[in-house]
């Protein structure tokens, strides 16, 4: 088997359940680069982790561990390069030290604020939950541990969710600003915006947020037009953030115990919870859910949903109408709000990444 067929097979996750998701990319790139180095000539952390890859791909992997664990002495917050280690401990049943380097991956990803990162993200997750139930691990162990050896912190802001922009407000999931007391939103990678949440809507992981400055966003779509057999995509951000979509296919309308708020949707990939779902127009028909959060929510029981969940926009819009008129008063309640003021000149510029602290 040669080297690129290596590749592949490291990338597709072959041998291993635990995959590298956007990360391989980046490494193939690398890999390109620095193809012919070797142990003698590696001086930089790019070099040892070049060298690295290619003796994992030789099935060295203790000498990939050192490797590795060299480019992170001179590079230590390098969330790709503790993602690889983690993989070769998986390999070689060092559940801990796999689950260890996870961590780290997860901690140094969610510092990095560039749209690059959701999805390596969200890799690592996954890859920790499959982690701590392959070796039984409990992940309060690791908790307890490093609070006996705390870090000092300073509050210095990280990404927390994900979202979209609508006429001044943004939807994303409320479980992931469970901690946090200030908040901020990017949109389209240009400078943050300070915001305030402004109501939770616990059971299905919802959170509005209030931007200060208003920009422009998504406008909604009807949700009850679609039907099973429907297209629907997902915006997503391939190597160095280059903006694209993703097509599902809707293959249910009532999923988590027959709720008539969700759809269930399959991709070729697993969407990014919390950005939205847009029809042929550009508009939100939904908003991607996190499949097992909601399914705690609801304390439901039996098969989890095959594919993706997402929140219809016929609910977005009742709530967000419910929450506008509170603030209007009896008198001057409306059942359609005007919230299609500004529209964004296009898909990228209305998606959020939320910060906090």
């Amino acid at each position: 088997m040669n080297k690129l067929t290596k590749y592949e097979a490291i990338q597709a996750g072959k041998g291993s359940p635990i995959k590298l998701g956007v990360v391989a990319c980046i490494i193939l790139n690398i890999l390109f680069v620095f193809s012919m180095v070797s142990e003698l000539q590696a001086r930089t952390a790019e070099e040892w982790y070049s060298l690295g890859f290619e003796q994992n791909l030789e099935g060295r992997k203790e000498n990939a561990i050192r490797s590795y664990q060299q480019a992170l002495r001179l590079k230590k917050n390098w969330p790709q390069a503790h993602h690889n280690l983690s993989l070769l401990f998986y390999q070689l049943k060092d559940g801990v030290k796999a689950v260890h380097h996870l961590r780290l991956a997860e901690k140094f990803y969610l510092e990095d604020s560039s749209l690059e990162s959701i999805r390596n993200l969200q890799v690592v997750r996954k890859n920790l939950q499959k982690t701590y139930a392959e070796f039984d691990i409990n992940p309060q162990e690791f908790d307890e541990l490093e609070n006996l050896h705390p870090v000092s912190q300073s509050p210095t802001w990280k990404v927390e969710s994900y979202g979209f922009a609508f006429g001044g407000y943004v939807f994303t999931l409320a479980n992931s600003l469970a901690d946090v007391n200030q908040v901020r939103v990017r949109l389209g990678g240009q400078p943050p915006i300070p915001a305030e949440i402004v109501k939770r809507y616990i059971i299905y992981d919802l959170a509005l947020l209030k931007l200060e400055t208003a920009v422009p966003g998504f406008q909604f779509a009807d949700s009850s037009i679609h039907k099973v057999g429907d297209f629907l995509a997902s915006p997503d951000f391939g190597g160095s953030g280059r903006y694209s979509v993703m097509k599902g296919v809707i293959t249910g309308l009532k999923a988590i115990m027959n709720d008539k708020n969700i759809f269930e949707l399959k991709f070729s990939s697993p969407p990014v919870q919390g950005f939205p779902l847009l029809n042929d127009a550009g508009q939100v028909a939904g908003m991607v859910l996190s499949t097992e959060k909601i399914i705690d929510n609801f304390q439901a029981a039996g098969l989890p949903p095959e594919g993706s969940i997402a929140l219809k926009s016929s609910y977005l819009t009742r709530i967000f109408s419910l929450y506008i008129n509170s603030l209007r008063g009896p008198t001057r309640k409306s059942s359609n709000p005007n919230i299609e003021r500004v529209v964004a000149a296009n898909a990228k510029s209305a998606l959020a990444v939320i910060e906090g602290r």
